[in-house]
């Protein structure tokens, strides 16, 4: 929390939460670990040295390996340049994105078509391989910094990701009917690095790399990738974009929907929500949700989510704050003003004077008013004098007293 104070107290304090998470957990799956160096060394460049700085904790099996492995605990699986999966292989990292996991696929020569564009891997995937390319001169043609992975590379402005000739990369056609994109095209103009996003929310994630994230200094290269500074940015964000550490929202505006993050293998349906007034609200929620949805967190302050089971407990925190905009005192511009009230005929003044001159002008009319007024008042003088005149003459003629004494 920040406070400060002046005479509006609305704005007086400003609260915001952090996070401190540890590394998210990765898998690396690879037929060849000299093919999984490259992209190791990117995301861990220590060698494990270094934990406490680490983004992500790194394991590595081979693909054989991977249906006998306990998937629950890791964050990302990495399928660096796996010639093929079972079909009950895809069901098992399909099953694992659809419960909020995030999946990376980098091609290289060894890939089997066949076992890629399965129907069991198409479930999953964001697109189906066609044939391998070998342009003349290809190289990464980012377009698009809106995307959350590629925020970093817009805040940067210079990078070499342009720099790496891109000597083999494969074709692909994105599935139609699904949720997938380009984030990254190749100057040639097909596509680079596509998403596809599953599950509650569309938390689970897949990203696929068509080209390699090695390089083979024999000369049969695919690409030059792993050796610019870039490539190590890149791995680090697809990484924490995948783990969904790059997008996890912690503070918040009154009268926005607040979602906390859970994992569906968490045993917990009941949460308690502690106010910044303390007071405390229950919320039941569906085990296969990856969120907890706050009602009501319209209050100003920090609030705290917990729930414990048996030996294992959640605890989460978020803050809200009130819209800056409600502490917004500048003038609106005339431009708003006239856009806000559409055909209304609108007039903008600026100081007392003008508004004086605004309203002397918009009372058409106003000088004529004296004179009105007397014409009005000679108008009814003259009607009760000829009314009196006429009135009396009649009574005269009526009454015999006035009559006679008038004889």
């Amino acid at each position: 929390m920040l406070a400060t104070g002046d005479e509006m107290s609305i704005d007086d304090r400003r609260y915001f939460t952090v996070d401190v998470r540890p590394a998210a957990r990765v898998l690396i799956v690879s037929d060849n670990k000299n093919e999984s160096i490259y992209w190791r060394k990117a995301l861990d460049p220590e060698g494990g040295r270094g934990q406490d700085a680490k983004a992500s904790s790194i394991d590595e099996v081979s693909s054989p390996q991977l249906e006998g492995t306990n998937l629950d605990s890791y964050r990302v699986i990495c399928l660096l340049h796996v010639a093929k999966l079972t079909p009950a292989a895809w069901i098992r990292v399909g099953e694992f994105v659809g419960q909020g996991g995030g999946l990376f696929v980098s091609l290289g020569p060894s890939i089997d078509p066949e076992s890629y564009n399965s129907t069991a891997a198409q479930q999953l995937l964001p697109a189906k391989l066609i044939d391998i390319a070998k342009p003349e001169h290809a190289v990464l043609a980012p377009n698009q910094f809106t995307h959350p992975l590629m925020t970093p590379f817009r805040d940067i402005g210079n990078n070499d990701l342009a720099d790496g000739p891109i000597n083999r990369f494969w074709k692909v056609q994105l599935n139609a009917d699904t949720n997938s994109t380009v984030i990254i095209p190749y100057s040639t103009g097909e596509a680079a690095l596509a998403e596809r996003s599953f599950g509650e929310g569309r938390r689970g994630r897949v990203l696929l790399l068509t080209t390699t994230t090695f390089y083979d200094p024999s000369g049969a290269a695919w690409n030059e990738l792993p050796l610019g500074w870039s490539f190590v940015l890149l791995a680090d964000e697809i990484v924490r974009y995948l783990a969904g550490s790059a997008e996890t929202k912690l503070n918040f505006i009154t009268g926005e929907t607040i979602e906390v993050d859970r994992h569906p293998s968490d045993p917990f349906t009941l949460y308690a929500v502690t106010r910044p007034d303390k007071e405390i609200e229950r919320i039941t929620v569906d085990p296969r949700e990856t969120v907890v949805t706050i009602p009501n967190a319209n209050l100003p302050g920090q609030y705290r989510v917990d729930s414990s089971q048996a030996d294992r407990s959640f605890m989460a925190g978020f803050s809200v704050n009130v819209p800056a905009s409600e502490s917004q005192l500048e003038p609106i511009e005339a431009e708003k003003i006239t856009t806000l009230f559409g055909q209304n005929p609108v007039t903008v003044v600026r100081d007392p004077a003008e508004l004086e001159q605004v309203e002397g002008t918009s009372r058409i009319g106003r000088e004529l008013f004296a004179w009105i007024i007397l014409l009005v008042a000679a108008a009814l003088f003259g009607e009760a004098f000829l009314a009196n005149r006429f009135y009396r003459s009649e009574r005269q003629d009526t009454n015999p007293l006035l009559r006679n004494k008038t004889t």
